[in-house]
């Protein structure tokens, strides 16, 4: 049987065991340390549950994860530290948030985030 005990000893060891645990399981502390422990848990996480602070956490270890924010969280301070950290994350900001400051600091972190600057968008080191 599930428990709440042996769903946090779960996430505990692998923070992707979010994936397993029933969303009347999840609760903001488990989902809180499974995003600690790994980004990419975000994905488990109930969108209900997923706040600005707790995305920006994400982002801080992984900006890959930005594919699993949702829009409306999607703020510039968000998709910043994305793209400082992980210059790609770049494909997942909406393209009314693309700045060339933006741009410029997701190329500066990863040369090949530049496929995904749009073309009305000049960015000149």
């Amino acid at each position: 049987m599930l428990t709440d005990s042996l769903c946090f000893l779960a996430v505990q060891k692998d923070a992707l065991a979010l994936q397993g645990v029933p969303e009347s399981m999840k609760t903001k502390m488990l989902c809180l340390m499974a995003v600690q422990n790994d980004a990419l848990a975000l994905q488990y996480v109930p969108e209900s549950m997923k706040t600005e602070s707790l995305c920006l956490l994400a982002m801080q270890s992984f900006g890959g994860a930005l594919q699993y924010v949702p829009n409306a969280i999607k703020t510039e301070s968000v998709c910043l530290m994305a793209v400082q950290n992980y210059g790609t994350a770049l494909q997942y900001v909406p393209e009314t948030m693309k700045t060339k400051s933006l741009c410029l600091c997701a190329v500066l972190n990863k040369g090949c985030a530049v496929v995904y600057v749009p073309e009305s968008i000049n960015i000149y080191v």
